[in-house]
């Protein structure tokens, strides 16, 4: 009885072998290394870093920016701004239909 226990166990851990992977299987081949994770993890954190700079000096070049912009002058009263000349609108007329 145990020689027919044994060939029933080499037997399904043959067919085990011999099994094509089912739609949930992860393959072991693409799972990412312990060691890639900190090299990813540190170009996302360096990408973080260089755009929270890049905002803060955006931020701090608009504020000094608005705060050094000069005022404008007044016109000077020598300089009139050129006059417009006003320009009536046209007339349209209607004749008035014929009396019956």
């Amino acid at each position: 009885m145990s020689y027919i226990l044994e060939a029933l166990r080499k037997a399904d851990a043959q067919r085990e072998r011999s099994r094509l992977p089912g739609l949930q299987a992860q393959p072991h081949s693409a799972a990412v290394s312990a060691a890639d994770r900190p090299a990813t993890r540190t170009a996302g954190m360096a990408a973080v870093v260089v755009l929270a700079i890049g905002l803060g000096g955006l931020a701090a070049w608009q504020w000094t920016r608005d705060d050094a912009a000069p005022t404008a002058a007044p016109p000077s009263p020598v300089e009139a701004p050129p006059a417009v000349a006003a320009v009536p609108a046209p007339q349209l007329t209607v004749p008035e239909p014929p009396a019956p």
